[in-house]
């Protein structure tokens, strides 16, 4: 955990911002309608130690700690572009476990494919 960065930097969240209101956009252009969901994922304030061995700190850089509090932080941008942009938001990180039972085919799938 010690090397990885402690904090994330804002630039990525208004870049991820931007990201969802253009994907709106587009889709609105299209004739499309837009949905906006958030990620059901492992990482948790709390998690367990064999949980955090199967996050991948590596590919973000992040610690835990920063992990957990920037995924925080993109779902509330989740739902205030939504409210902003009057899309329809499906809170799946509230509705789906967030342990290695519920996640494990995600966790497999992500281990084949990932770099």
């Amino acid at each position: 955990d010690n090397i990885y960065l402690d904090y994330y930097e804002e630039w990525g969240l208004i870049l991820f911002e931007l990201n969802l209101k253009t994907f709106i956009d587009v889709c609105r252009n299209i004739g499309a309608i837009p949905i906006l969901l958030t990620q059901p994922r492992l990482v948790k304030k709390d998690n367990s130690q064999q949980e955090k061995r199967s996050i991948g700190y590596h590919l973000q850089g992040l610690n835990h700690s920063a992990l957990y509090n920037s995924f925080i932080k993109c779902d509330s941008i989740i739902f205030n572009v939504g409210d902003k942009k009057i899309v329809e938001v499906f809170d799946l990180a509230s509705k789906i476990e967030s342990d290695l039972n519920h996640l494990s085919f995600v966790l497999d799938v992500f281990d084949k494919f990932a770099p």
